[in-house]
């Protein structure tokens, strides 16, 4: 079974599912799991990946 997760902070999945009962399964190729960092595809120099407030209206 293999799994993608999007994420800012790949580092952070991987220490976590290294320590549990999804890393045994890991371990034992039963699972697979890609960190993908949301960064790598950002378009400017600084690798910003939010975007501008999205707003309702006046009301704001």
């Amino acid at each position: 079974m293999k799994f993608d997760v999007l994420t800012l902070f790949p580092e952070i999945f991987d220490a976590v599912l290294g320590e549990s009962i999804i890393g045994r399964a890991r371990k034992n190729n039963i699972i697979q799991i890609n960190t993908i960092n949301i960064r790598d595809f950002s378009l400017n120099k600084h690798r910003k990946v939010d975007d501008y407030l999205m707003v309702a209206g006046a009301a704001w």
